[in-house]
């Protein structure tokens, strides 16, 4: 076989703990957004602040660095089921998000996302989650087209420290859209 034919492996060691804890996973065991809705902030979540109706928290697996995701408290699939002041704190904790990330990590652009359904590309399809993606011209290179793989220029930790000093200031921005 010529080296055309050859498989490129990349290393990701830290998905070894999401493949052990997914597999052992029991059909009525609870939804991983609900657990991370009754942990604290802290390094073990990558929870990085909570209200009463949402958190926000580090993707475990990010797009691109600080990669954000908004998360309503309860069990929730369907945005229409969002409502009255759920939703007002969901979208003010979107906002702030966005609001924080632009003033303190300088994107020059943002993705912001929501999956309903396995078919609309939900990877966890029973609790609705928004994505606020950070993005900067040239993040997007050959590695996802020709090798299906994307690079991660830093730790989830170091992101996350990093992120949480900015958050411990997080109401000054929500105050904008309460």
């Amino acid at each position: 076989m010529d080296d055309s034919h050859k498989i490129e492996r990349l290393w990701a060691p830290w998905r070894l703990e999401h493949i052990r804890k997914h597999a052992q996973k029991a059909d009525d065991a609870e939804c991983v957004f609900c657990e991370l809705s009754k942990m604290p902030c802290d390094e073990n979540s990558l929870k990085l602040y909570q209200s009463k109706h949402c958190f926000v928290v580090m993707n475990r697996f990010p797009y691109n660095p600080n990669h954000l995701l908004i998360i309503p408290n309860g069990h929730i699939a369907m945005l229409t089921d969002v409502k009255g002041e759920a939703w007002n704190d969901l979208q003010s904790c979107m906002k702030a998000s966005v609001d924080l990330l632009m003033d303190k990590i300088k994107p020059q652009g943002l993705n912001i996302g929501l999956n309903i359904g396995k078919a609309g590309g939900a990877s966890i399809h029973e609790h609705l989650h928004f994505h606020v993606l950070p993005r900067w011209g040239g993040d997007t290179n050959f590695m996802p087209i020709l090798a299906e793989a994307k690079m991660i220029p830093a730790h989830n930790l170091t992101i996350f420290n990093e992120l949480m000093k900015y958050f411990k200031d997080f109401d000054t921005y929500l105050k904008a859209y309460l």
